[in-house]
């Protein structure tokens, strides 16, 4: 699914569309924990899913600094699919890290839509570039271990 994140007009949208795009993703991962079966790949969405905790938590900060609320409304988008029995159809390794690998896709887009477009200050473009950093090693992880399954 591709996400819209990152062309927003204001930094405050933008980093409350960061934040949710960073709760879907840490939801995504505890779903995918529950569908994948080897130890070593369990170990590494279980770090990636911290780093998108982590995202979630600097950004709801940097959004606070900014006098911007989070607006409460639904999240950007769903990361795994909404309904909990397609979503628990999708067992194994392979089908787990193709799903992933979809969302981290629409997630590095939407950190580097939102360095592109937005003016943001020197404290937000530190942090979106640190996420964004950690969004490629992500997708990099998950396209290598793809490739060796």
């Amino acid at each position: 699914m591709v996400t819209m994140v990152g062309t927003e007009s204001t930094l405050v949208e933008v980093v409350d569309h960061l934040m949710k795009l960073d709760l879907d993703a840490m939801e995504a991962y505890d779903i995918a924990l529950g569908n994948a079966e080897r130890p070593d790949i369990c170990e590494h969405l279980e770090q990636f899913k911290d780093d998108h905790i982590r995202h979630a938590d600097e950004l709801g900060k940097l959004l606070a600094d900014l006098g911007g609320e989070p607006n409460g409304g639904p999240a950007t988008r769903q990361m795994f699919p909404a309904d909990p029995i397609v979503a628990a159809s999708i067992r194994g390794d392979r089908n787990v890290l193709e799903e992933l690998l979809s969302s981290e896709n629409d997630t590095n887009a939407a950190y580097e839509r939102a360095l592109g477009t937005v003016q943001a200050n020197e404290a937000a473009e530190r942090l979106l570039g640190r996420n964004l950093d950690d969004e490629r090693r992500h997708r990099t992880w998950i396209e290598e271990t793809l490739a060796a399954l």
